[in-house]
């Protein structure tokens, strides 16, 4: 669907929050970044508990360099979808960013624990045991991530 065609379902339906949350990630896709948020805050005003539109709005802080204001989007993401490992997935990567190592293991761990055949968590877990001084569960992680990448 095109801009168009979300617009056009907007005026139709100005409720219809799904055509926001369609916006603004065809504005993230074009990195229009501050009208991408416009539309997921408007969406959230619309269904309080659409995921998705923390999960999106909390992508776009990250792009702007945001990083508290996406882990507090993810946060509510997954308050509502709490079986999304994504989500568990990319909050872990900011903790690790910010230096969190502990908590970036634990959005790891639970990453792991709903999806085992997410690779790279097995690598950024492993990272973070490294900061935090634990070799045996690094080199554990890394061997892991190496040994299932090479089957992909």
């Amino acid at each position: 669907m095109a801009f168009s065609d979300y617009r056009k379902a907007i005026q139709l339906d100005p409720n219809y929050a799904t055509a926001y949350l369609n916006l603004g990630k065809a504005c993230n896709d074009l990195r229009q970044y501050d009208k991408a948020i416009q539309y997921f805050e408007k969406a959230i005003y619309l269904e309080p508990d659409n995921w998705g539109a923390y999960n999106h709005r909390g992508l776009t802080y990250y792009k702007l360099g945001q990083k508290e204001r996406a882990i507090q989007d993810f946060t509510k993401a997954i308050e509502l979808n709490p079986k999304e490992d994504s989500i568990y997935y990319v909050r872990g990567m900011i903790y690790c960013l910010l230096k969190n190592y502990e908590k970036a293991v634990d959005d790891f761990n639970m990453t792991l624990q709903l999806n085992p055949s997410r690779v790279g968590a097995y690598e950024m877990r492993g990272l973070a045991y490294q900061k935090l001084g634990d070799k045996e569960k690094s080199k554990a992680d890394l061997a892991k991530y190496k040994e299932l990448n090479k089957k992909r």
